[in-house]
């Protein structure tokens, strides 16, 4: 009899779901992944990700989730198709969030506080961009404690605030007090960074030409404007 090799375990790296219901929760997520990938850029062994498929136990497909946002520390920044636990050297993300949405129901949001629960969340954060709330929990030796209001709570993993400003959820950096800005806040320091070299170097060019002007000026009067 020939042996017939098994069928290797496919883990899709889609499940078909939009990321998010409304532009409102699509501008949370967009943002909570922008700021906290800005936040850690400087460190190589902190990854950060967005509505990607986490698959929790291996040779199972359907043991997954993904989270809005996740923060693995201990996990090589860059590109991933899907997070596969068991060869991320076992590493939980430490830190997963969610964004309500009106499609959310209350018993989905409970499962999902139980399973990251049991698989070793340290951080749990679910955000009502809507209400402008945020709950959750945080693990202290294993057991988690529930989090009824976490709006203005500093969380011990990421070092940052966790805020509403001016109805947006935000992150704020607590030593400086300074808020992580959004992509369209980065772009308009970047565009405002661009015009001021732009200036500079005009300026600079314009010092150059009297300069020269003056130099010629000199020569023919018979002056060296070197000496």
């Amino acid at each position: 009899m020939v042996a017939v090799a098994p069928k290797p375990v496919v883990y899709p790296e889609s499940d078909g779901l939009p990321m998010s219901d409304n532009t409102l929760q699509f501008d949370t997520i967009a943002y909570l992944v922008a700021a906290l990938r800005r936040w850690f850029s400087t460190r190589d062994d902190v990854f950060v990700a967005g509505d990607l498929l986490w698959y929790f136990e291996e040779g199972n497909p359907v043991a997954r989730v993904a989270p809005d946002g996740l923060v693995a520390f201990g996990r090589p920044a860059g590109y991933r198709g899907s997070y596969l636990q068991w060869l991320e050297d076992g590493v939980c993300p430490q830190v997963v969030f969610e964004v309500l949405s009106p499609n959310n129901s209350v018993r989905e949001m409970q499962r999902k506080y139980a399973l990251y629960a049991r698989l070793g969340c340290e951080e749990y954060y679910l955000i009502d961009p809507d209400d402008h709330a945020i709950e959750g929990f945080r693990c202290s030796d294993g057991a988690p404690s529930y989090l009824d209001d976490a709006v203005g709570a500093v969380s011990p993993r990421l070092g940052l605030e966790l805020v509403f400003i001016e109805g947006s959820f935000r992150f704020v950096d607590p030593a400086s007090g300074d808020m992580l800005p959004d992509y369209q806040e980065v772009a308009a320091r970047a565009d405002a960074a661009a015009v001021r070299a732009d200036e500079a170097a005009a300026r600079a060019d314009e010092a150059a030409a009297r300069a020269e002007r003056l130099a010629v000026q000199l020569r023919s009067l018979g002056v060296d404007p070197v000496g």
